[in-house]
């Protein structure tokens, strides 16, 4: 729920949840579920700019899953292992407006136990994530390699979500048509 409501709704709403299913877990779950509920504290506070708290989160959210799995870890949160904290985090550090820190944590997640076959739509996301970065930074060249990328993978997947995050990075795209990578990129992806 907290998703959706950082998604599409008040941040701070997000915050609200996600602190209420902190609270009411704390002593009865498992370190990933913890985990994985600190990970979605930092996402919903990197909505509302608090720096400082979603860092706090995402390095609760790494400790928590430090602790190793438990036998009565649930099925829904087998999902989360370090290289997805990473990528959350560099989705964070975007929002923060913070594109360099987000690039390092994404490429961080390619070196940890990040699998893109396991979870192609994620992948496909996160890459559209990494191009924003990219762009964000001026790296037009780089930004429309992984663009590229994203976009050809998700031929394949024609996911709705990375769809509508492709086509968000084709309109940002578009003021740098005059750059032959854009326009390369813009006249594929079309």
């Amino acid at each position: 729920m907290a998703i959706q409501v950082y998604s599409e709704g008040n941040p701070h709403d997000a915050v609200g949840l996600v602190r209420t299913a902190q609270d009411a877990t704390a002593r009865r779950t498992t370190p990933r579920v913890r985990s994985m509920l600190h990970a979605r504290a930092a996402r919903a506070l990197s909505k509302t700019g608090d720096r400082t708290a979603c860092w706090r989160e995402l390095d609760a959210a790494r400790t928590e899953y430090a602790r190793g799995p438990h036998d009565d870890d649930p099925t829904w949160s087998s999902w989360l292992n370090p290289g997805e904290i990473e990528m959350l985090a560099g989705s964070s550090a975007l929002d923060l407006d913070d594109p360099r820190r987000a690039l390092t944590h994404f490429e961080q997640a390619r070196h940890v136990q990040y699998a893109a076959d396991g979870y192609a739509r994620d992948h496909v996301l996160y890459l559209t994530r990494t191009a924003r970065a990219h762009l964000q930074l001026s790296d037009l060249d780089a930004a429309c390699a992984v663009a590229t990328d994203a976009f050809t993978q998700n031929t394949t997947l024609n996911s709705s979500r990375p769809s509508d995050a492709l086509d968000d990075l084709r309109a940002e795209l578009a003021v740098h048509r005059h750059v032959r990578a854009v326009r390369d990129f813009l006249l594929l992806s079309a």
